[in-house]
């Protein structure tokens, strides 16, 4: 069996977390999540499942395999987000 384990840009997923209505919002009426809290919850997903996927999976960035783009971050909100993954944007090969 082939896993290949789909990594997507940390900043566009941030933005789909705090941006888009799915997961908990369809569940939980007033569903908020800030920035911060977004990018925590991403750069904790790389921490722990990032080394297991490199030696058990095949990697594809999922920006190689889609142009589909939605809810991109504002300028401003580029600028916080990205100091605060910006270690996990380096290991998982986006800047």
């Amino acid at each position: 069996v082939k896993i290949y384990y789909i990594i997507r840009d940390g900043r566009d997923v941030v933005s789909s977390i705090i941006n888009k209505v799915w997961g908990h919002s369809q569940t939980i009426s007033e569903y908020k999540i800030n920035l911060e809290d977004a990018c925590s919850q991403w750069n904790g997903v790389i921490e722990k499942t990032w080394e297991w996927a490199q030696e058990n999976c095949e990697i594809v960035k999922y920006e190689d395999e889609s142009n589909i783009v939605s809810n991109p971050l504002t300028e401003e909100e580029l600028a916080l987000a990205t100091p605060l993954i910006e270690a996990t944007l380096q290991k998982t090969g986006y800047i």
